[in-house]
């Protein structure tokens, strides 16, 4: 088999990065850490939530996400808006 990645090329880890809303968070009582939970729609359409600690959570919309907000998936699709005249 060869290999995909001959020694020495420089790499980067591929990872998806999600995007939903905080639904909830609470305080870890052992070790004090701020926990959120994290609500958003995979690309299936399929709901999921998990609590993350704050350090491993950004307010950022520049970076590119697999998921959406869960009412953004939910919405109703917007027609588009009739050519002016």
């Amino acid at each position: 088999m060869a290999s995909k990645f001959p020694k020495g090329t420089i790499v980067h880890q591929v990872v998806q990065v999600l995007s939903g809303k905080v639904q909830s968070f609470s305080v870890d009582q052992e070790s004090g850490d701020v926990q959120y939970c994290v609500e958003w729609v995979d690309p299936e359409g399929n709901i999921h939530s998990r609590y993350f600690i704050e350090s491993e959570l950004a307010a950022d919309s520049t970076v590119e996400t697999v998921g959406a907000p869960v009412e953004a998936a939910l919405a109703p699709p917007v027609a588009p808006a009739a050519p002016a005249v």
